[in-house]
C-alpha cells in the first residue's frame, strides 16, 4: 500500500480475487494463492520495466473464461515460481490454443498475434522426431498477456520465429519451452520495443543431448521500452545451448537484455554460450544489460558476456573514403550488426520491419 492506497499490484490481486468468486476450482484455489507472490514495481526482477503500468492495461481487458481444467494446464507447464505472473495471467485466460505439430507442420497462429488484450495462451506440442515452424507476428498491444508453452518430444526440431510490432503498447509476452531429449529448439526474434515490451523466454534442456540456438535483434527507440529477459536452464547431461541477441537503442529508447545459464546438478557435460553485443546510438537512449551464470555441476564449459558500445567512427569514415554517403554508411554498418539475428522461417518479413526501422534511424 503507498500513501493509503492500493498499489498496481494490489488491485490487480484484489480483481482476480473478486473475480474468481467465493467458491472457486482447486487449481483455481493454487492461484489465488500465488497472488502475493506478485512482482512489485522497483523488484529486482523488474528494475527496468514499469510492472504497475501492465496491471493498469490488463485492468480494462475482458474477464477471464478458462476452466478449472485449463488453469490447472497452464500452471502445471510452465514454471509459477520464476514466473509468477502465471498466475494472474491462469485466472483470466480469455483464450487457450492447443496444437500438435507433425513432420513438415507450420503453424503462424494470426488469430492469437491478432489478440490487442487480455491473458492468452498458445501451447504447441512438436511430435517425436518431426520437423516443425512456428511463426508469431506481433500486433498493437493495449494490455496484453500472452503465453506461448512449447513442448518438443524426442528427436523433434523447432524453427520458431518471434517478431514484434513497430506500433507496440504494453504487453507481456512469455514464451516456455521444454526440450527432450536430442531435440533441437532454434529461436529467431525480433524486438521493436512499445510502451511496454517485456519478452521473457524460459528453455529448460530437460532431456539429454537437447540442444538450443537462440538469436536475436532488439531495437529499441522513440520512446519505448523494451526489456528481454532470457533463461536456458540445463536439467539433462549432455545439452548444448547458444544465445546471440543484438541490441540497438537510440533517441530516448530504454533497452534491457538479461540473460542467465541455469546449470542443475544433473547437467553434466553442458556447453552453454550467451553473449549480447549492443550499440547505443544517442546520448539520450539508454541500455542495461546483465548476463549471469548459475552452475551447479563441475562438468561444464560455459561463456557469458556483453558490450555496450557506438559505431567505429574508422569504419565510417572507411566507408566515406570509398565515396559512400554518412547516412548510407551508418544504416550499411547497422544492419551489418543487426543481421546475424534476421535468420529463420519468416526471414524476408523480420528484415523487412528492421530496415524500415534502420531506415528512419539513418536518413
Amino acid at each position: 500500500m503507498v500513501n493509503g492506497q492500493l498499489s498496481a499490484a494490489e488491485r490487480h490481486s484484489a480483481r482476480l480475487t473478486e473475480f474468481q468468486g467465493s467458491t472457486p476450482g482447486t487449481a483455481a484455489r493454487e492461484a489465488l494463492g500465488m497472488l502475493s507472490h506478485l512482482p512489485q514495481p522497483g523488484s529486482e526482477s523488474w528494475k527496468y520495466s514499469p510492472v504497475n503500468r501492465l496491471y493498469e492495461a490488463l485492468e480494462n481487458g475482458p474477464s477471464g473464461s478458462a476452466s478449472d481444467t485449463d488453469i490447472a494446464a497452464l500452471l502445471a507447464q510452465a514454471d509459477t515460481t520464476r514466473f509468477p505472473l502465471i498466475a494472474a495471467a491462469a485466472l483470466e485466460l480469455a483464450s487457450v490454443t492447443r496444437v500438435q505439430l507433425g513432420n513438415g507442420d507450420r503453424l503462424e497462429p494470426e488469430s492469437f498475434a491478432a489478440q490487442e488484450q487480455g491473458c492468452h495462451w498458445l501451447h504447441v506440442e512438436v511430435a517425436e522426431g518431426a520437423t516443425a515452424q512456428l511463426i508469431q507476428r506481433g500486433g498493437t498491444a493495449k494490455g496484453l498477456a500472452a503465453i506461448t508453452t512449447i513442448e518438443l518430444k524426442a528427436g523433434a526440431t523447432l524453427n520458431h520465429s518471434v517478431s514484434g510490432a513497430s506500433n507496440s503498447g504494453t504487453a507481456w509476452h512469455l514464451h516456455s519451452i521444454d526440450a527432450g531429449e536430442h531435440s533441437h529448439y532454434h529461436r529467431h526474434q525480433l524486438s521493436l520495443g512499445g510502451q511496454l515490451e517485456r519478452n521473457d523466454v524460459h528453455v529448460r534442456l530437460v532431456g539429454r543431448d537437447a540442444q538450443a540456438t537462440l538469436t536475436g535483434t532488439l531495437l529499441c527507440g522513440d520512446k519505448d521500452r523494451s526489456d528481454n529477459q532470457i533463461v536456458l536452464e540445463h536439467q539433462a547431461p549432455n545439452c548444448r545451448s547458444t544465445a546471440r541477441y543484438h541490441g540497438l537503442a537510440n533517441q530516448q529508447g530504454k533497452l534491457t537484455f538479461g540473460g542467465r545459464i541455469h546449470i542443475l546438478p544433473e547437467g553434466a557435460g553442458t556447453d552453454a554460450r550467451l553473449h549480447n553485443p549492443n550499440l547505443l546510438l544517442a546520448d539520450t537512449a539508454e541500455i542495461n544489460t546483465k548476463p549471469e551464470l548459475e552452475i551447479y555441476n563441475d562438468d561444464v564449459a560455459c561463456a557469458h558476456g556483453a558490450t555496450v558500445g557506438q559505431l567505429n567512427d574508422d569504419a565510417v569514415f572507411y566507408l566515406r573514403s570509398r565515396g559512400i554517403p554518412l547516412t548510407a554508411a551508418r544504416a550499411l554498418l547497422l544492419r551489418g550488426f543487426v543481421g546475424d539475428g534476421l535468420g529463420g522461417p519468416d526471414q524476408d518479413y523480420m528484415t523487412t520491419l528492421t530496415n524500415a526501422r534502420l531506415t528512419q534511424w539513418t536518413l
